[in-house]
């Protein structure tokens, strides 16, 4: 069985894995539009094996698991290997709003190696909840080694490089183009490119 890539959007506020360390040190982005100030962290969980899929929302205090499909607190996979990556949003408005700004995705497979299907390329909105929003990303394979079975060692080169165009409200043109490789060791930003009037301010790690 090949290696499964799967990129699941968590709606709202701030995730945290159960006993997942940091590979390094959160990446941080500040970016402005006319409309919005967008703040952009990036924390990489790499090469975890034998982990369940198991997170913790803060702000609501929910708990809940994934499958490899997405699913919340269903199929939830027992133990995993392979790399996440989590890409946390906070979005302000510049003037003071009552509606939640809406977050939407469209996402290309650019490349990817011979063993990784091609996946056609699909588009998400990202409900944005007090401001706050997460998209969780995962390559890897369920790993059957703790049921007792004897599972063949996967091969480590398999990868994939995606583009994800980034839109705010019902815009037409992306405000961020993120490029990202994943691989079962490791899943990183390439680069993240500000579009159509998005500045930059500045660029922390």
């Amino acid at each position: 069985m090949g290696p499964l890539s799967r990129r699941s959007l968590v709606l709202g506020s701030s995730i945290s894995f159960f006993a997942f360390p940091k590979s390094e040190p959160e990446q941080q982005y500040h970016f402005a539009t006319d409309e919005y100030e967008i703040r952009m962290s990036l924390e990489y969980h790499d090469n975890e094996p034998n982990r369940s899929l198991r997170f913790h929302e803060r702000s609501t205090d929910r708990h809940f698991c994934l499958s490899l499909q997405g699913e919340e607190n269903r199929n939830c996979v027992g133990g995993f290997t392979g790399s996440i990556a989590v890409a946390h949003y906070r979005i302000s408005p510049h003037v003071r709003s009552e509606s939640s700004p809406v977050l939407r995705e469209y996402v290309r497979s650019i490349d990817q190696s011979d063993r990784v299907p091609v996946r056609p390329p699909f588009e998400r909105v990202i409900q944005v909840q007090h401001g706050l929003a997460s998209d969780i990303q995962v390559f890897g394979y369920p790993d059957n080694s703790s049921d007792g079975s004897n599972r063949t060692q996967e091969p480590d080169d398999a990868w994939c490089l995606f583009r994800q165009n980034l839109y705010l409200k019902d815009k037409t043109v992306p405000f961020l183009v993120v490029h990202w490789k994943h691989t079962l060791t490791r899943i990183r930003v390439l680069d993240v490119i500000p579009e159509n009037g998005t500045w930059r301010v500045r660029q922390e790690r």
